[in-house]
């Protein structure tokens, strides 16, 4: 089983390329790391700095490593970015330090669906849309009324690609409103 991690704000993509520690940008990943948050870098060129750190902002923003050293099949959670948020990563190599994508679940939820009966139409695809190419997991959580099963609803039709996986907990369900879901 892998070992979990406090989730991180962002990660580094090969755009951020490598990150001077002591100097760092202003935005991983297009966003702005608050102050004490953790980050993920994995672009950089001396192997062992893949690995998590503190953000800390200044003039100029420094890097700080974090004492918990992940293990090998450490697996973190990165929350924000405009490329990588709401992705998994994966410690797959601790001799060079090499991060691996993980088959990507996203929550509905963290996109906006609300799961009342509401049109949750552009959350849903939003939520969609941001899974890699190779797929992953599109999770329908509990809606709003946990004790009776409220929908998440669409006015507007979508296909759910083949390679994307739903996944309902208890008590969620997709109805679509004079729409057609096709998966």
């Amino acid at each position: 089983m892998a070992a979990w991690w406090e989730p991180v704000y962002c990660v580094s993509t090969p755009a951020d390329g490598n990150i001077n520690l002591s100097s760092a940008p202003s935005t991983i990943d297009g966003v702005a790391p608050p102050n004490g948050k953790r980050v993920l870098l994995t672009q950089q060129t001396t192997a062992s700095q893949n690995t998590t750190y503190i953000y800390n902002t200044g003039t100029p923003p420094t890097l700080t490593a974090t004492t918990d050293v992940p293990v090998g099949g450490a697996v973190v959670r990165a929350t924000n970015g405009n490329t990588l948020a709401h992705t998994e990563h994966s410690l797959s190599d601790t001799t060079n330090y090499q991060w691996t994508r993980q088959f990507t679940k996203v929550n509905v939820k963290d996109f906006g669906a609300l799961g009342d009966g509401s049109n949750d139409y552009t959350a849903i695809t939003t939520a969609m849309n941001s899974l890699p190419a190779s797929g992953g997991t599109l999770l329908f959580p509990a809606g709003k009324a946990a004790s009776s099963p409220t929908p998440y609803s669409t006015t507007t039709g979508f296909t759910i690609p083949a390679n994307v996986r739903v996944e309902f907990e208890e008590g969620a369900i997709l109805a679509p409103s004079a729409a057609t879901v096709t998966m």
